[in-house]
């Protein structure tokens, strides 16, 4: 068994969360010692875990402590679980694409930033931009958006 904050170390959320997990039915409630002190079994660190995953993937709280909720009812959510989990990960595999978009604009920055910082400019010779099929503005924006 452990402390809530033996549980906060080694699951990585603060003891203010862990409560407020447990309040909001996002963790079934916790066994309590003879001074009603919380005591995590290792089955409490475990779905702390998998909070923590759909955490912070993304998924909201509220949809956090339905899955939990289906856990906790047995073998006969089973399928609702599996559907449940592949909805998150086709929403997952999304921000992921969308991030990697994200990305590859940053990069296109960079290598904008550092032919602005070797030439001391962003007035370069030719078109003025980096990369002129992406500039929306001239002079004050910085080259292509």
């Amino acid at each position: 068994m452990y402390s809530i904050q033996e549980t906060a170390r080694i699951t990585g959320f603060s003891p203010y969360t862990l409560r407020y997990y447990e309040r909001q039915q996002v963790l079934p409630p916790v066994a309590r010692d003879s001074a009603g002190n919380r005591d995590y079994s290792q089955e409490d660190i475990h779905l702390l875990e998998i909070i923590r995953c759909l955490k912070n993937t993304g998924m909201p709280v509220n949809d956090i402590g339905k899955f939990i909720g289906l856990c906790q009812k047995g073998d006969g959510t089973l399928q609702q679980r599996l559907q449940v989990l592949l909805d998150h990960k086709r929403h997952v595999q999304q921000k992921i694409a969308q991030m990697e978009g994200e990305l590859a604009h940053i990069e296109k920055k960079i290598r904008y930033y550092e032919k602005a910082c070797q030439a001391g400019t962003e007035q370069f010779p030719q078109t003025g931009c980096y990369d002129a099929g992406r500039c929306a503005c001239a002079g004050g924006c910085g080259g292509n958006q």
